[in-house]
This record gives C-alpha cells, structure tokens and sequence, in this order.
C-alpha cells in the first residue's frame, strides 16, 4: 500500500508495504515525484516489505536520487531484499528498534524461448549489477561484499544494520 499527504511545506509520509513489485514501485514513485513538485517538506517513506524484485527497487530508487526534498527512509519490521536497498539509498536511514533485516537477492523466474530466457536473465543480471553498486556506493561498501551477502541471505539487527551502514541510527531514539 502507498499513501501519502501534506501541506506546501510540511513533511509528507509514503508507505512502502507489501511485495515491491511494478505497481506498488509506481504508485510510490508518483507520490514522491508530487511531492517533490508540490512541497519544499521532506518525506518519511516508511518500509515494510519482504519481497519485491530488483526491477521495482530501481524504479522508486530512481525518484528518490532525483529529489529535491530529503528522503528519510524508515525500516519497520521485516524490510527484506530489494526493499533494504530502498532504505539503503534514502538520505536519512533508520530502522525500527525490533525491525529485521535482510539484504538478499530474489530469485529471477524467466519463461519462454531459449533466446528469451538468455535475454531475461541477461537483463536480470544487470539490473542485479546496477542494485548492487548503488547499495554499494551508499553504505561505503565494497560492490563484492554486497554481492557476497546478497548471495547469502544476510540478516542484520539495527545495530548491525548500523554498522554496515544500511541505516544511519535506530527509529525512534
């Protein structure tokens, strides 16, 4: 679900619930770009989100880079695989003080000819590529240790979220 409201100036709250796919991507990334065309107010763009693909990710990461108002992402509960590189990207970061966390790469389901499957996945891994060097250049981190965790499935407390600079601080204190 993607919500969203505010006056001229004041702070506008979007949510990010539920699986990211295409059309959640779409409704957040019009409501951050109104936003930014209506408001000199910052957003709170509150996650909360297990599934998604990389594809949607990039398709609300893209606004928020674009904005001209501060983006403070706020990672409630699960917030998992292409969600946490959202939260990642955000100006301001932070994780609910319980919230779990989880950089994870989905799995890529392709259909059709051999010529469409080598297709699709050629563009799933670019796209993989991309995600990662923009979660890379946001936490600091090397682009092979998040391909690495990626890979793995790693999990992270917000104080270890912390550390890895996914997120700036808990939510909250």
């Amino acid at each position: 679900m993607a919500e969203g409201s505010g006056d001229a100036a004041a702070s506008s709250r979007i949510l990010l619930t539920g699986d990211l796919d295409t059309d959640l991507a779409g409704q957040v990334g019009v409501q951050l770009m109104a936003h930014d065309a209506s408001s000199d107010g910052g957003v709170d763009l509150v996650i909360r989100s297990e599934r998604g693909t990389i594809q949607a990710a990039l398709g609300v990461m893209d606004p928020i880079d674009a904005m001209g108002v501060p983006v403070t992402g706020i990672g409630l509960g699960q917030v998992e695989g292409p969600a946490l590189g959202v939260l990642a990207i955000c100006h301001r970061r932070q994780a609910g003080p319980s919230s779990r966390l989880r950089l994870v790469a989905p799995s890529l389901t392709a259909s059709g000819t051999a010529k469409d499957l080598a297709e699709q996945v050629q563009m799933g891994a670019r796209d993989l590529e991309r995600f990662t060097a923009r979660v890379a250049r946001a936490t600091g981190q090397p682009a092979e240790k998040i391909e690495i965790d990626l890979r793995q499935g790693r999990y992270f407390d917000p104080e270890e979220a912390i550390a890895y600079h996914l997120v700036d601080r808990i939510w909250g204190k």
